[in-house]
């Protein structure tokens, strides 16, 4: 049986977006997690996110308290339970790359 390690980085994830202002590159960097907000809209409930995901309703609090971010997977799947994209799952704040 296989024992595996990972190493977790939890900080604010930086995504390189190259968006044509003048041939500027743009740096999205993720905010504020607005799953809470989803949530809301959908009238789903922590729990049963963490049902259909077949995960803890901690992992899920842990999301809306931006304690960690999604991964790409959890995240395109949390939109397609709620109907919104995976960008609708975060703010999003542009640092300008120096």
């Amino acid at each position: 049986m296989y024992k595996s390690i990972q190493k977790w980085d939890y900080r604010p994830k930086v995504i390189k977006y190259n968006i044509s202002c003048g041939g500027v590159t743009w740096l999205l960097k993720v905010g504020k997690c607005l799953l809470s907000d989803r949530l809301k809209c959908a009238n789903i409930t922590q729990q049963e996110l963490a049902e259909i995901l077949h995960v803890q309703k901690s992992r899920i609090s842990e999301y809306v308290n931006n304690k960690h971010v999604m991964n790409y997977e959890t995240a395109r799947n949390v939109s397609s339970i709620l109907g919104c994209s995976m960008e609708d799952l975060y703010e999003w704040h542009t640092v300008a790359d120096e």
